[in-house]
């Protein structure tokens, strides 16, 4: 694996803003399928 460098050194702003993109996916990812389950409760409960 290699990291992202500048100079030599190991670039941490660039790793931050990664990471923070990648949090941010799983959320919407983790949210759309909490949205689905609870459509599909709802549509059980209705019936």
């Amino acid at each position: 694996m290699k990291l992202p460098t500048q100079n030599y050194k190991p670039n941490y702003a660039i790793m931050e803003t990664f990471i923070s993109a990648i949090q941010k996916l799983v959320i919407k990812d983790v949210v759309l399928y909490a949205d689905k389950k609870i459509d599909a409760t709802k549509s059980v409960v209705n019936k």
